[in-house]
């Protein structure tokens, strides 16, 4: 978690345990189960606020259905805006994963080269070597350019030529 534990209210970090396992990976079961609760609450409880209202007080499913939408379905709408919120934040690229993409980004110009539609697969590369470009530091800055320019190159190379019959 990017977030030191002090700075984090205890709302949020009942949640954190609740919806996440150490490492920061959501825990789908438990999630899951979450969900199911709420919906049987919901379902049991409009199963009674009808039984009710069917025996002669329709204000029961009336206020049923106003419990229901803020003491269920609102809270877990919020946590379902709490777990995509916590899942949005951008995550920079270590430098051996910057290391590994150049890697396969040499290794896919090779079979890219090799393919009819060489120049899409090239321009696909090339935005991806400056993807990397853009996230590193260190030696694997210039590498980065210098494949995205030879990207660029090919890519020129390889374009079909307009015009052709």
């Amino acid at each position: 978690m990017s977030e030191p534990s002090e700075t984090r209210g205890p709302l949020t970090r009942l949640l954190t345990r609740l919806a996440m396992d150490a490492d920061g990976n959501l825990r789908g079961m438990r999630l899951l189960a979450i969900a199911f609760v709420g919906g049987l609450v919901v379902a049991l409880g409009t199963t009674i606020a009808i039984v009710v209202a069917d025996a002669g007080n329709p204000a029961t499913l009336t206020i049923w259905v106003v419990v229901a939408f803020l003491g269920v379905k609102l809270p877990l709408l919020g946590l379902l805006w709490w777990i995509l919120g916590r899942h949005q934040r951008d995550d920079e690229p270590t430098d051996d994963e910057l290391r590994l993409m150049l890697v396969r980004l040499e290794s896919g110009t090779t079979a890219a080269l090799r393919t009819p539609d060489a120049h899409d697969r090239l321009e696909i590369l090339r935005d991806e070597a400056w993807f990397v470009s853009d996230h590193a530091s260190g030696e694997l800055k210039p590498q980065a350019v210098e494949l995205a320019l030879r990207l660029d190159e090919l890519a020129h190379a390889a374009a079909p030529a307009h015009g052709a019959p």
